[in-house]
């Protein structure tokens, strides 16, 4: 029989484009029993508050062979958005939403792995990495050096939904009545504000869903409020 045959969870053929492969994340060892009860680990010495994942295939053992497709690609299969807009007595105002979904990201860097780039630990370790007795532990033990690199092998307990639906922009303006103009010579005037990138909705919370990054310091969307003026002579 072929590999694909012995695993068929392992076919890269029939799957959507970009399908990220990875473990599935099924908990935290909750204490030495917990250990060694359950499959080793790619071949090493798990302890307690370390990842435990799926034995895909059931030979015992967890290794490359108890990979599947997980979540989605990490570009957006679906884009979409929504604009509009009205006038009334010489005032406008327009709108632009944007979004993204069917999108996944695999959380990386120091985002990941507590001091692995520029020392840096995230302030949120300290609530989501597991300790004996944790329950809602999203994190494996700290580790120095992330001594454990089962921890973070690319999988579900990594993987996060990047869908997003953003306020892109946002106009109101005031369109000046020409008869006022005309002694100036102006044809018209309008005054406006606007604001972009003014309130996201998304699940990712660590990093710009935009920006499909989180292995790196990638620098966020900006919020940005403009106020001006348009002449036309």
């Amino acid at each position: 029989e072929s590999y694909d045959a012995l695993n068929p969870h392992l076919a890269r053929t029939g799957r959507r484009y970009g399908q990220p492969f990875g473990y599935k994340f099924i908990g935290f060892f909750a204490d030495q029993n917990d250990v060694a009860q359950s499959p080793s680990q790619f071949s090493g010495a798990s302890l307690p508050g370390d990842a435990k994942y799926a034995d895909i295939n059931g030979d015992g053992v967890i290794n490359e062979k108890d990979m599947v497709p997980i979540g989605y690609p990490t570009f957006p299969e679906v884009n979409f958005g929504l604009s509009g807009g009205m006038s009334y007595k010489g005032f406008d105002f327009s709108f632009l939403f944007q979004g993204a979904t069917n999108v996944s990201i695999m959380i990386d860097g120091f985002m990941q792995k507590p001091g692995a780039e520029f020392g840096q630990i995230l302030e949120s370790v300290k609530y989501e990495r597991w300790t004996p007795g944790s329950t809602t532990a999203t994190r494996p033990r700290l580790t120095v050096n992330y001594a454990n690199a089962s921890n973070y092998m690319s999988s579900t307990l990594w993987q996060r939904d990047a869908s997003y639906l953003r306020l892109k922009n946002v106009e109101l303006g005031y369109n000046i009545e020409r008869k006022a103009l005309k002694s100036i010579g102006i044809s018209n005037l309008k005054v406006y504000v606007n604001g972009q990138n003014l309130y996201t909705w998304d699940k990712l919370d660590i990093a710009d869903p935009e920006n499909g990054k989180t292995s790196d310091l990638q620098y966020p969307q900006l919020v940005i409020y403009n106020v001006g003026v348009k002449v036309s002579f």
